[in-house]
């Protein structure tokens, strides 16, 4: 009798110690879970964060207003002039009036098959103090920018697969083939510039004549500089 009670014994703690161990199992199942969702929570609350702070600026992410427009912000990427990552996310913010206008003018191009495709947009004040720190020339690096206020936007045509048309020059190039005024061209990226200029100033949007892909949304009254991050 006294060996059967402790068999018995024995099966009852080792049936606790199993119990114990799956729920200890479960525990860290559950808390790997947690850790996880609080990795991905602590990625994504700086931009919630920063995106509240630029929406009570009045300032909108252009997807939520056209999901046709291409956008790749280049400076959220290292293929840029300067080589560096300057943007922690890919997000294209403008005014809310700018916005929309550029949505019109998308809704047009698609009758004829193409787009927009955005290479900047807002851009932080500090970001703004970092490429004139490369390159400190005020014919096309300002002190401050009107990208710095969400009221302006470097942009191209592109077809509906968001390969961009043929113009004088890719993004970011400083050299004069970059100006409204070069027309050592063929006539195809005459007429691509001249296309890309007509409408945007149609849709009330000012050409910067040193670079072909910049224009400024200028009806805006006393639009802030910023520097919230992006």
């Amino acid at each position: 009798m006294e060996l059967f009670a402790k068999k018995s014994r024995f099966k009852e703690i080792k049936e606790q110690i199993n119990k114990s161990s799956n729920t200890i199992q479960e525990n860290k199942k559950a808390l790997n879970i947690i850790k996880k969702e609080n990795r991905i929570n602590e990625k994504k609350s700086p931009i919630s964060f920063f995106s509240k702070q630029l929406e009570k600026q009045n300032l909108v992410n252009i997807l939520n207003i056209n999901e046709n427009i291409k956008v790749n912000l280049l400076y959220a990427t290292k293929n840029n002039f300067i080589k560096k990552k300057l943007y922690s996310n890919s997000i294209c913010f403008l005014r809310i009036e700018v916005a929309k206008v550029l949505s019109s003018l998308q809704n047009e191009l698609e009758k004829e098959g193409l787009g927009l495709l955005i290479w900047d947009a807002y851009r932080p004040h500090s970001v703004q103090k970092i490429l004139r720190s490369f390159f400190p020339d005020n014919n096309f690096i300002a002190k401050i920018s009107n990208h710095n206020k969400g009221i302006a936007v470097d942009l191209t045509i592109c077809d509906n697969n968001g390969k961009s048309i043929p113009m004088p020059t890719d993004f970011d190039d400083f050299s004069e083939k970059a100006h409204h005024n070069y027309n050592n061209l063929s006539k195809k990226i005459l007429l691509n510039r001249k296309k890309l200029r007509e409408l945007m100033i149609k849709y009330g949007f000012t050409p910067f004549e040193g670079e072909w892909w910049h224009y400024d949304f200028l009806k805006i009254k006393d639009p802030k500089i910023l520097n919230i991050p992006i």
